[in-house]
This record gives structure tokens, sequence and C-alpha cells, in this order.
């Protein structure tokens, strides 16, 4: 048995005064899977009906729903109860009931129903089944997945800090290099951040959004090695290593991450792992201590 899942179907409603309504995407909402797939038509169809359609303003309404999805799903499981608030999520967050020609329609709730197909794959069968149930005679797309690598991450964490305090940008030392002797041989780690003078933070991202276990496994034990070897130097100076993480998307390799965390939190360093969830309080923490500082 699949886990409960919920749609809303995206309509276009050319005109008013018509009264017609075309389906040109769904959406749909994994929450067990803390997952969010979003399926659009292309233009073509459209075109074909309505003369005067105007596929530019189309597919700008179409990428601004992707992106902002991408940056929003997150709250859609923190904050939002599953069965009652998708329809106040998207208003709110995704697009205003109003607010064009296109329209989400209300929420179905689906509870489930049999299958022997792992989570993942059940996921995808949904999302194609559905999607050609309610988006019959159009081409779909589905958005580039993004990876959440350590790029991602780092933009992430600024985003949060420097959306509205921006001053503090000039606070942060960019592409810090710890440098040191173990045993007569140099070791050196790059981190992407440090701030702070007697107590020092450098922040690195460190993202295990990988596609195989074994990848996970060693990216973990390389960067658990680094921070046994810095252990020593950073007591003495008074560091602290800040590792932002993110998880795979792909949820069965979560037992590979799990393990890759607790190796990671094995190291003798002063070290603090911070996951994606907990970027946003992590944030504000340094907010704080930097507007001290």
């Amino acid at each position: 048995m699949t886990a409960p899942f919920a749609y809303s179907v995206l309509q276009y409603k050319h005109s008013l005064v018509l009264g017609e309504a075309i389906n040109v995407a769904v959406l749909f909402q994994f929450p067990a899977a803390e997952r969010v797939e979003f399926v659009a038509g292309t233009s073509y169809r459209l075109k074909a009906i309505y003369p005067d359609f105007d596929p530019v303003a189309y597919n700008y309404y179409i990428r601004s729903i992707e992106t902002k999805l991408k940056n929003e799903s997150d709250s859609l499981f923190r904050q939002f109860n599953f069965k009652t608030d998708l329809k106040k999520f998207i208003n709110s967050s995704i697009l205003a009931e109003d607010a064009t020609v296109l329209q989400f329609q209300e929420p179905v709730n689906v509870l489930g129903r049999n299958s022997k197909n792992s989570e993942g794959d059940e996921i995808e069968s949904v999302v194609e089944e559905f999607a050609r149930l309610l988006l019959p005679g159009i081409i779909t797309r589905r958005p580039t997945i993004i990876k959440h690598n350590e790029q991602f991450l780092i933009k992430k964490f600024t985003g949060y800090i420097f959306e509205k305090h921006q001053e503090l940008e000039g606070k942060f030392r960019k592409n810090e290099v710890i440098k040191t002797k173990v045993n007569n041989t140099n070791v050196e780690l790059k981190f992407d951040l440090a701030w702070g003078d007697r107590s020092t933070r450098f922040i690195k991202p460190l993202s295990f959004d990988l596609t195989e276990e074994r990848a996970i496994q060693d990216k973990s034990a390389v960067n658990y090695g680094y921070l046994n070897l810095l252990s020593d130097h950073a007591k003495e100076n008074n560091y602290q290593f800040d590792l932002i993480v993110a998880k795979p998307q792909n949820k069965h390799l979560y037992k590979s991450y799990d393990n890759a965390l607790r190796l990671l939190q094995l190291s003798t360093a002063p070290t603090r792992i911070v996951t994606e969830k907990e970027l946003p309080d992590y944030s504000s923490e340094t907010i704080a201590a930097l507007l001290l500082a």
C-alpha cells in the first residue's frame, strides 16, 4: 500500500466569458517522502486552440511556479497540515488564487493504493499515470532535478543571512585555508566561509546528494580523516568547524547518509553538523552573533 498523497490540477482559463478551463499542469505532494513533483504541459495545445494565446507569458508563469516550488517545498512539510493546508500553501507561496489566467484547483487527497513497487518507483509511477489521465493529449515536461551540491548549500545559507542583513557580508572571510603539520606532514583544508576573531567559526558545505552508497561512504571517510588531523590545531586556536550537509534526494540512500553523519560526529575536532532543515535556525544564530560582534 502506497502512502497517501495529494494533487492539485493547474488550469488555464483563456476567457471568463467563454468559461472554458484546460488542464495544463499537476502539482503532486507526497508527505511521507517529503517530496513535491510538478508536471507541466507545453504550450502547443493552447496555441492551437486560441490564436491570440501568448506563449511567452504562459512559459514565464510556469517557470515562476517551478522556481517557487524548488525554493519553498521544505515549508510545505514543516509548516502545513497535509489534509487541510495544501491549498493555503499554494495561494500564499506559489500562485495567488486570482493572480492570473492560471488557477490551481481544489486539492484532491488520495489515501493510497496497493503496489509492490519501492517508494521511489511508486512515486514515479503515480506521477506518470496521473499526468496521463489529467493532461490528455498534452506533451508534458518535468523540471530538471536540482542537485543540492556544495554551491547550492552555501548560496542557501548566505541567502538567509544577506536577505535582511546585507551589511554583514563584510564580516565573512571567504575561502579560508587551515594549514598545520601532523607528524611532520603538511595538512590543509579549505573552508568556504569563516568569521570571528578570538573564537573562529569555519563553515564548510558538504553535500551527500550523490547517486551511490560508496560515494557517500568515501566522502564521509575523507572528511572525517581531515577533521581528525586538524583536531589538535583547532583546539589550540579555539576553532569550530560547522559542516552544512545535504542529504540524498534518493530515499534509498538515506541509510548511507545517516551512517555518514554518524561517522563525522565521531570526529575529535570541535565540529557541528547543520542539516538543510536546520539552516534557518543556524542562520538566525549566526546573524545574532555577528550583530553583537
